[in-house]
């Protein structure tokens, strides 16, 4: 079976690109992420397992996300619920830090 050796051999790229393109991307976009990674953790283990934490890399990019996509973000956190209230934190810090910066 080929597919655990692509496995291998990719998952470790696609975890590192996920810092340097978080700073590029919009609260919406920031959004998706998170859900898209929740359900990776269900869905494909082994991927979760070597990605860095996003909410870490993002609270690590707030200022710059939430000056730049503040109405976005704002929304969003509205919007924005999960099982322990973890992203919904991540997002309010995310708000705090950007008020912040203002």
């Amino acid at each position: 079976n080929v597919l655990p050796q692509l496995q291998a051999h990719l998952l470790p790229s696609l975890a590192g690109l996920v810092p340097q393109t978080i700073g590029e991307m919009s609260a919406v976009d920031i959004k998706n992420l998170v859900i898209a990674s929740a359900e990776l953790k269900n869905d494909v283990p082994e991927l979760w397992e070597v990605m860095p934490s996003q909410l870490d890399v993002i609270a690590e990019n707030a200022g710059d996300i939430a000056v730049r996509d503040f109405s976005d973000l704002l929304a969003v956190m509205r919007t924005m619920t999960d099982e322990d209230g973890k992203v919904g934190r991540a997002l309010v810090a995310l708000q705090e830090q950007a008020v912040e910066r203002l």
